[in-house]
Parts: structure tokens; C-alpha cells; sequence
């Protein structure tokens, strides 16, 4: 970016003032100006091809400070704020799911019809143990789903308890 404001302001200030200015060499902005690439440049381009095969590798799941990690580990030196610059440069992105997003379980399409009231909405009971209600959730984890159940006894809807748990491919 200061290489290009130099080269558009050439006709009004000299390059060596500018460069002085930019604080950039004046041999950098020559190098720029033919196209040369610097040694920094060179190595970015080395490295592109690394990030993509370590990217596919990983199922598309680690971020630039694992990524740095594992060019580290195959001997080569760059540090996790370089490998940022690479991934954005390169429009790399990581593609996780977040790992406690809770699942959405309800399909609120007109094609579904409700399920009946049996309890016509009568939510208090004289006898104990003759209304349960119960609620599950549905959480991702590393291979299964896992589904957590909720039991309520109708007491006085106050007492709460978990009575079950389960995981499962599903419900």
C-alpha cells in the first residue's frame, strides 16, 4: 500500500523523500516496482499449498494458530499472526459446528399437525404420581447425538427432577 502511494505521488515528491517518509527501503520499492518478489513474499508462496494440503487434512477444522502448529511440527518456522494473514489472504476459513449449540427439535411447518391435548390443558391434580411431563434436548457431541430427558411429577409443578438420560443415534 505504501509502495502504490509512492508510485502515485512519483510526479509530485521524490522517491527518496517518500521512502524516507513511509519508512520503507528504496530498494523495496524498486523490487516492487519491476515485480520482484522479496524473500517474506517468496516464502508466503511456499507456504500456500502446506495450508491448503493441512487445511483438507484436518477436515477443514483447524484454525491458524493449529495450523502454525503443524507447519512447525514439519519443520518449518512461522508464527500463529502470519498464518492469519496466509488464511485470510487465501480466503481459508474454518468449518465447525459450534459444539453446544443446542439443536432445534421443533418443525414449525403448517404440514405438521399439533399433537393432541391429552391433558386438555388441566395442569394440577388432586392424586399424586397421575400426570408426568417430560421435556428432552438434543446436544451434539464427538460421534453420537445425546439426548437428555426431563421427568416432572405433578405435584405442584414446583418439584423437578431428572430420572433418565440416554445417548443415542436417535430418538
Amino acid at each position: 500500500m505504501r509502495y502504490e502511494f509512492i508510485l502515485q505521488h512519483s510526479s509530485e515528491w521524490e522517491v527518496t523523500l517518500q521512502c524516507r517518509v513511509l519508512e520503507v527501503s528504496r530498494n523495496g520499492y524498486y523490487a516492487w516496482l519491476h515485480g520482484i518478489a522479496g524473500k517474506r513474499k517468496k516464502e508466503d508462496l511456499e507456504w500456500m499449498p502446506l495450508i491448503l494440503k493441512i487445511h483438507e487434512e484436518t477436515g477443514h477444522t483447524y484454525g491458524a494458530e493449529w495450523i502454525a502448529k503443524e507447519v512447525n511440527k514439519r519443520g518449518r518456522r512461522v508464527g500463529k499472526e502470519r498464518m492469519r494473514r496466509l488464511m485470510r489472504a487465501m480466503d481459508v476459513k474454518v468449518q465447525c459446528k459450534n459444539a453446544w449449540m443446542v439443536m432445534g427439535m421443533t418443525n414449525s411447518s403448517k404440514t405438521y399437525q399439533p399433537s393432541p391435548d391429552l391433558v386438555k390443558r388441566k395442569f394440577y391434580r388432586e392424586e399424586l404420581d397421575s400426570l408426568w411431563l417430560s421435556d428432552f434436548s438434543e446436544f451434539p457431541s464427538l460421534g453420537n447425538k445425546i439426548y437428555v430427558v426431563a421427568m416432572q411429577r405433578n405435584v405442584d409443578l414446583c418439584t423437578v427432577r431428572c430420572t433418565a438420560n440416554t445417548q443415542a443415534p436417535r430418538v
